[in-house]
């Protein structure tokens, strides 16, 4: 699911963001409702915006490397890392005969 949202700036693809009053920029945490931007943002009437994603499955940018066996979804600095299971969603186990995700790569989550 998602839906093209207002965003603060230009953000890559993969970051995840939150609201932070009239806009969304990068989310610092998970304690509020947290969206991956999944497509090119664009630019109308000097605002930035782009698809986001709130439930599913998409790519979203890792804040730092990730072990192949994935965990429970935490978010930092408008990217995912693993933390304890909780609500937010899972970073997926890394595919048969993949590296193991760096800070920057892009990883497979599922968010609840």
């Amino acid at each position: 699911m998602f839906t093209t949202l207002k965003l603060s700036s230009s953000l890559p693809l993969g970051t995840v963001i939150a609201f932070a009053g009239t806009a969304w920029s990068p989310a610092q945490d998970a304690s509020q409702l947290v969206g991956v931007v999944s497509g090119e943002p664009f630019e109308n009437g000097g605002e930035w915006y782009a698809p986001v994603t709130f439930a599913g499955t998409c790519f979203a940018r890792a804040s730092r490397p990730i072990a192949p066996e994935g965990g429970g979804l935490a978010v930092e600095a408008g990217g995912v890392c693993v933390g304890p299971l909780a609500g937010a969603g899972i970073v997926a186990p890394v595919a048969y005969d993949q590296p193991a995700p760096q800070t920057g790569d892009l990883v497979l989550v599922v968010l609840r």
